[in-house]
């Protein structure tokens, strides 16, 4: 009985909202009906979820087949199916209510909630499926409903070239899932889950678990808009803000999700997880320079999301999964807070608020950031000479490091007053105070995931050179050192120049569209040329949305 309520709390929020988009969108129902079903459905979604969360407290991992040997409606719930469960319900409320007054009397919005509906259901489907063949059906499910919300606004040249740049990038990884699973079932027999796991584990079909590897870690970087795959993300700000925040706070993480998922299988295959950091810095570099250059705020989020999935992907990388599912988490909920809030922010900050440069104070400004690098660099100093620093802790330990530099920095040039300067810093110990409790939690849930296959092998860190560590320490200093001569107004030449080609998004978009266009333009004269003609006249087509 105590295995069957888990089972149905974890399959009741994908059941509840693919029950409220039953229905042909703008037909048949009431708007204000379609509303209300869409969001009683999010909020029964949060209740199963925090029921299956309490259910999953001191439990192992629970594997349910439904089916036969050819097609296995199974389930996986686990660890990271709840915390996920959890998320995603979450967020579903929050978008499904802030979706009913933001399309308030939009002659559309029956079928956007249809759409929002359906979209959060996939999402949900993927996180509690247990199989790769179900997984890969969801992936792809995700993606084509998430298209038809990026074409909602289908007057707008600049929201169809976008989605169309995202279902080329979507299909690419589509391919890829297909072709692992293909691959697992030829050399494991199987695609469940835990019994996919526990051959990886035992080490059988070695060289078919590499090329597995290889293909997930392709997957996720097309999924989490890796560069150079990304300008597709920055240019979706045409589509409602409802979407914005479902993709960048949800969907966006999918390849995150995937990783972690899959973790027992990456930990076999340092090789995949080598090239995996590498895009992960590369993309976090881009990202976050054009990020700073940005004066839209959605598309400075944008590309803020762009920047904090190269990070997501550079721990993956490094064998850091727990960190990684924190990370998701926290991405999530900032996301989901910033996009939903950047309307009121733009209309209620004080417009010298983004004119405000630190001019004041830099030189003991200067001294103090200064201080806490050199004892930031003493303390480093010492955990290597103690042996607590290995080759793959550096970059996330150098992370942290730049950015309390900069924050102190902040706080000593910026004109805070004594109270604010109390905030800050009793903000600042809370979050420091938390964060290790926060990452030893995600990854006793990453760990606790093998509790049933008796994986282990996620909790070693893959082997990583100290080159391959010093190269990411270079560019996140590089990043750093970028980030303060931009809030502390110092440009120099070479500066003015890297900001200008920031600024275009080092014309990746430009090559991407191009390249778009030139895809769409055979598809479509391979449609009519295929295309019957009818009496002598070529039927009209209607274009690829």
């Amino acid at each position: 009985m105590f295995e069957v309520l888990r089972i149905i709390s974890a399959v009741l929020p994908a059941a509840a909202l693919w029950a409220a988009s039953l229905g042909r969108a703008s037909g048949g129902i009431s708007v204000q009906r379609r509303n209300r079903l869409v969001t009683g459905a999010a909020w029964t979604s949060l209740a199963a979820s925090t029921l299956s969360a309490i259910l999953a407290i001191g439990a192992s991992p629970l594997a349910a087949n439904i089916g036969g040997h050819w097609f296995n409606a199974g389930v996986y719930i686990d660890n990271l199916s709840v915390v996920m469960l959890m998320l995603v319900s979450f967020l579903a409320v929050l978008i499904t209510r802030y979706s009913v007054s933001y399309l308030g009397g939009h002659p559309r919005q029956d079928q956007f909630m249809t759409w929002l509906a359906r979209t959060i259901a996939a999402v949900l489907t993927l996180v509690v499926v247990g199989n790769l063949l179900l997984f890969t059906l969801a992936w792809a499910l995700m993606s084509l409903c998430l298209h038809q919300l990026l074409t909602f606004n289908g007057d707008r040249p600049a929201a169809i070239l976008a989605a169309r740049k995202k279902f080329i990038v979507s299909r690419c990884g589509d391919l890829c899932l297909i072709a692992a699973l293909i691959i697992s079932y030829y050399a494991f027999g199987t695609w469940q889950f835990q019994p996919l796991f526990a051959a990886v584990h035992a080490g059988l079909h070695s060289g078919s678990t590499n090329m597995i590897a290889w293909l997930l870690v392709v997957a996720a970087c097309l999924k989490s808009a890796q560069f150079p795959f990304h300008s597709w993300l920055p240019d979706t700000m045409e589509t409602p803000t409802p979407v914005s925040a479902l993709m960048h706070a949800g969907i966006i993480n999918a390849g995150g999700f995937l990783l972690i998922r899959f973790a027992p299988l990456l930990a076999q295959c340092p090789t995949p997880l080598m090239v995996l950091a590498v895009a992960g810095i590369a993309t976090t570099l881009t990202g976050s320079l054009a990020m700073m250059t940005q004066t839209n705020i959605k598309r400075q989020l944008a590309y803020s999301t762009v920047a904090q999935m190269g990070f997501m992907m550079l721990e993956c990388g490094l064998g850091a999964f727990g960190l990684a599912l924190l990370h998701l988490v926290a991405h999530g909920l900032y996301k989901s807070h910033a996009f939903l809030s950047s309307g009121s922010t733009v209309k209620n900050a004080p417009i010298m608020q983004f004119r405000r440069v630190y001019r004041h104070h830099h030189f003991a400004a200067d001294l103090a950031a200064l201080a806490a690098a050199v004892v930031l660099l003493g303390i480093g100093v010492g955990m290597a000479l103690h042996g607590s620093i290995q080759a793959s802790n550096f970059p996330l330990l150098e992370a942290a490091a730049i950015s309390w530099c900069l924050l102190v920095w902040r706080a000593i040039a910026g004109r805070y007053s004594r109270g604010a300067v109390t905030r800050w810093v009793a903000g600042f110990a809370l979050i420091v105070a938390a964060y290790p409790l926060l990452a030893g939690v995600s990854a006793l849930i990453i760990d606790g995931n093998h509790l049933v296959t008796g994986v282990g092998a996620v909790k070693a860190l893959p082997a990583q050179s100290w080159t391959l560590s010093a190269v990411i320490g270079i560019v996140l200093l590089v990043m750093g050192l970028f980030q303060w001569h931009v809030i502390s107004g110092r440009k120099p030449a070479f500066m003015r120049s890297v900001y200008v080609h920031a600024l275009s998004g080092f014309y990746i978009g430009i090559i991407a569209n191009r390249f778009t266009a030139w895809v769409w333009s055979m598809a479509d004269g391979f449609l009519k040329s295929a295309q019957p003609s009818s009496q002598g006249h070529a039927t009209q087509i209607s274009p690829l949305y």
